[in-house]
């Protein structure tokens, strides 16, 4: 409800359909399963992206970004490179902001590929609230093709 877009690991859905009856979930919770539940059931690898009707292609590419980087051995290896050849000044500037947005530590690399690959160097530097040049950072990420 707060954002365009949203992505669900396969495993957290298991989880959750492994703790919770369909009784004990909210109807929204029930659809999700409900529509991914013979990929649950398959026991394979999966991921859940879901975009607004209203939102722009840079939300769906962000979504697929977070999408490739959990089902894509090869890429997420590609974006841990790229991540540990970022100078600290920048990663301490991404990080503070979305530890702001609310996100965990745990998820700050794959966001950090998802939006860099994804929104003009411009809206980067506003999003982030800095004044760093993120250009290069932000130009190899974007090369990095998704399937």
């Amino acid at each position: 409800e707060d954002w365009s877009g949203f992505n669900i690991p396969g495993h957290v859905i298991k989880q959750f359909y492994d703790c919770y009856t369909p009784m004990c979930m909210r109807p929204k919770e029930l659809d999700i399963v409900k529509a991914v539940q013979p990929l649950i059931d398959s026991g394979k690898k999966f991921y859940v992206i879901g975009t607004a009707s209203c939102c722009d292609s840079d939300t769906l590419t962000h979504e697929l970004r977070h999408a490739t980087y959990y089902l894509d051995d090869n890429y997420r290896e590609q974006c841990k490179a790229i991540y540990a050849t970022i100078p600290e000044n920048i990663k301490k500037a991404i990080n503070a902001r979305l530890k702001k947005y609310g996100y965990s530590p745990s998820v700050w690399e794959d966001e950090t590929q998802a939006y860099l690959s994804t929104e003009s160097v411009a809206d980067l530097m506003q999003r982030f609230e800095t004044d760093l040049d993120l250009s290069d950072v932000a130009n190899a990420y974007a090369a990095l093709k998704i399937d």
